[in-house]
């Protein structure tokens, strides 16, 4: 007999990311060794830390997966662990930009969505009399400015991408705490579970 550690779980949804399975029940799951936790997640229900997962991550230290109620594994969130990063976030966007490239090359249609915080510049110029005039002119703080990490902190620039092939949706954001630590965030959901599940609703 296989030691359960290592049984694979097969389902009709195919492969999920850190070696589980897309569709795999509670009990699939747990059979593959991996040690579940419960957490409360709103609007997320059945969900759980999830830890000795068959495969790891690099740079990853927490995941959760979601069942939902039909107890179908769908979703699964994986947390980087928290950087002290410079005040330009340069090292969680070393991260985003690796897992960037990555998402997009396993489920192609990256988009990125980016907010800038926009600062006002005054200065002092002559009009044509002579007179000084103040002109302010608006700019737009480009991604990894000196203040990236603050802007990130507080809202004021926001920065993720999403990703999708017909199967599966991924998305990928940089977060800073409340102790100015970053990490990057990565969700993926089962395009195909989550649709016959809003069609069961509509049924």
């Amino acid at each position: 007999t296989v030691p359960a550690s290592q049984e694979s779980v097969v389902t009709k949804y195919g492969e999920a990311p850190f070696g589980l399975a897309w569709g795999g029940s509670y009990n699939q799951i747990k059979s593959l060794g991996v040690n579940l936790v419960r957490t409360e997640i709103k609007d997320l229900p059945n969900s759980f830390f999830a830890t000795t997962l068959p495969k790891d991550l690099p740079g990853f230290n927490q995941v959760v997966i979601s069942f939902g109620e039909n107890n179908l594994l769908w979703k699964i969130t994986a947390y980087s662990i928290m950087l002290d990063d410079t005040p330009d976030a340069s090292q969680a966007l070393q991260i985003y930009r690796k897992y960037y490239d990555l998402l997009e090359q396993k489920y192609g249609n990256a988009q990125q969505f980016f907010t800038p915080k926009i600062s006002t510049i005054e200065k002092v110029v002559k009009d044509k009399d002579g007179k000084d005039i103040t002109e302010t002119t608006k700019v737009e703080e480009p991604i990894g400015n000196k203040n990236f990490l603050a802007q990130l902190q507080s809202g004021e620039a926001e920065l993720y991408a999403t990703f999708e092939n017909h199967k599966v949706g991924a998305a990928l954001s940089i977060n800073v705490d409340g102790n100015g630590k970053s990490y990057v965030i990565i969700n993926f959901t089962n395009l195909e579970i989550f649709k016959e599940r809003e069609q069961k609703v509509l049924d």
